[in-house]
C-alpha cells in the first residue's frame, strides 16, 4: 500500500496564478509533497518574485513562466512548453464584479475571461496535445457565492456558478483526466490589497462574524484541499467547499 505523503513525489504540477495568493501557497505545498513545480501569472516580476520565494535557483524543483492566459495563442503555447505534466491548478482571476444591477454589462464580461474560457480552452487543448500524464488532473477554482450569493455580487455568483458546471462538463468531457474545483470562502490573500486598509479590516471582521469559526482563512488553509484533490486518484467531478461554514452561518 503506497503512503499518501509520497502521491505527489516526482509529479509536476503546474499552477496558473501561482505567483501570489492561493496559488502561491498551492505551489508551496505540491513542493513540500516533492512535487516539481511551475508557476504561471501574467507579470514576469511577480513570477521571478514567487520562484525566489519558493527556493528557486537551488535546484530544478521550481521554476516559473508568465503568459497572460486571455491570449488564446500564447495560452496554448505555454502548455506545450510545459508539457507534458501531472496536474493544472487555476487560481488565476481577474477583478471581481460587484454592483449589480448598477452596473455596466458591458464592461463586467471580463469576468469570464480568465476563469471560465481561458480554462476551457486550457482543457481543450490539454486533451487534443495529450499533456497530462494518466492519472492527472486539472482543478478550477470557484467560490461559494455561487450556494450564498452576496448582494450586489450577481455577476460575481454567476461567474463562480458557471466555473462549477464548466469543471462538472470537463469531468465527462475530458475523462479520464480528472477535473475538480475548490470553492473557498473568505481568503485573507493579496486581492484585498486594492482595498483601503481600514475597509479591509471592518469588511473582513464582518465577514467573520458570519461563519462558524469566527475567522477569515489563510491561503495555506485552502491549499490543503488542493493537495486533495491532486493526491486522490478516484476524485472528480466534484466541489471541494473550503468555506469556514459561511454556507450554513
Amino acid at each position: 500500500m503506497s503512503n499518501s505523503l509520497e502521491f505527489l513525489k516526482g509529479k509536476k504540477v503546474v499552477v496558473v496564478g501561482g505567483s501570489s495568493g492561493i496559488g502561491f501557497a498551492v505551489a508551496a505545498a505540491a513542493l513540500a509533497h516533492g512535487a516539481t513545480v511551475v508557476v504561471s501569472s501574467s507579470s514576469e516580476t511577480r513570477v521571478a518574485d514567487a520562484v525566489k520565494r519558493l527556493g528557486g535557483g537551488a535546484d530544478k524543483s521550481v521554476s516559473g513562466i508568465a503568459v497572460d492566459v486571455r491570449d488564446d495563442a500564447k495560452l496554448c503555447a505555454f502548455l506545450d512548453n510545459v508539457g507534458p505534466f501531472d496536474h493544472l491548478i487555476w487560481t488565476a482571476a481577474d477583478r471581481l464584479v460587484g454592483g449589480y444591477p448598477n452596473v455596466a454589462i458591458p464592461q463586467s464580461k471580463h469576468i469570464f475571461d480568465i476563469n471560465f474560457w481561458a480554462p476551457a480552452l486550457a482543457g481543450k487543448h490539454i486533451h487534443k496535445k495529450g499533456l497530462i500524464l494518466p492519472g492527472g488532473s486539472i482543478t478550477l477554482t470557484s467560490g461559494v457565492a455561487y450556494i450564498k450569493p452576496t448582494k450586489s455580487w450577481a455577476i460575481t455568483s454567476g461567474a463562480a456558478g458557471a466555473r462549477v458546471s464548466l469543471a462538472k462538463g470537463m469531468a465527462v468531457d475530458l475523462a479520464p483526466i480528472r477535473v475538480n474545483v475548490i470553492s473557498p470562502g473568505a481568503v485573507d490573500t493579496e486581492l484585498w490589497g486594492a482595498i483601503d486598509p481600514t475597509e479591509k479590516g471592518r469588511l473582513l471582521a464582518q465577514i467573520a462574524q458570519v461563519q462558524l469559526v469566527k475567522r477569515i482563512a489563510n491561503p495555506e488553509e485552502i491549499a490543503e484541499a488542493y493537495v486533495f484533490a491532486m493526491k486522490c486518484s478516484y476524485f472528480t467531478g466534484q466541489v471541494i467547499e473550503v468555506d469556514g461554514g459561511a454556507v450554513l452561518g
